[in-house]
């Protein structure tokens, strides 16, 4: 399996949130369960979840199930669903509870608190675990890295509609904002 470390973890979120929703075979349900690992999970953790998560195709009797196209789409809806809230400014997310430590230190006479999220250690995949770890992944980013969420947009080509973090930018690509003016004039 290919490491994916090279690659920042907005780009992993954006490859899953992103990702095309007209999905209709395992081949596009497994490339979608491999970008959520990547967002959601570490390289030491991603090659055991990929195995757990393409078994869920297959039923003890060697037939293909629908429990990861399911599991995925509710997942990738989810997410979907928090961006939305914090671009959208009249709406109000659904509050995300994280299980885990709060730890407060004083450095040069300030108070300095951190929180480091529990890690879930869980044999079923189930759609509440895997939703309490994407959160607790999605958070642990937001808080860690200086991200801000004023900058998280939606791509303005009504046809495109994909997620991005930029500043200024309208478009997610030239050629979307190039198709948004031709179709415009």
């Amino acid at each position: 399996m290919k490491d994916y470390n090279d690659i920042g973890k907005l780009e992993k979120l954006f490859s899953f949130v992103n990702f095309n929703t007209k999905i209709n075979d395992e081949d596009q349900f497994l490339a979608l369960a491999m970008k959520y690992i990547n967002f959601v999970y570490s390289s030491k953790e991603a090659a055991e979840k990929h195995t757990a998560m393409s078994s869920l195709f297959i039923d003890p009797e060697g037939n293909k199930t629908d429990e990861l196209p399911k599991l995925m789409m509710k997942l990738q809806n989810r997410m979907v669903k928090i961006l939305e809230s914090i671009i959208g400014p009249q709406k109000k997310s659904d509050p995300i509870k994280l299980k885990g430590v709060r730890t407060v230190s004083f450095v040069n006479q300030q108070l300095v608190e951190t929180f480091e999220t529990e890690n879930i250690q869980a044999k079923k995949i189930s759609f509440l675990t895997e939703k309490i770890m994407m959160e607790a992944s999605f958070i642990d980013m937001v808080s860690k890295d200086e991200i801000v969420l004023k900058r998280f947009k939606r791509c303005q080509n009504d046809r495109c509609g994909k997620f991005m973090y930029e500043a200024k930018k309208l478009y997610c690509s030239d050629r979307c904002g190039n198709a948004h003016r031709q179709r415009n004039k």
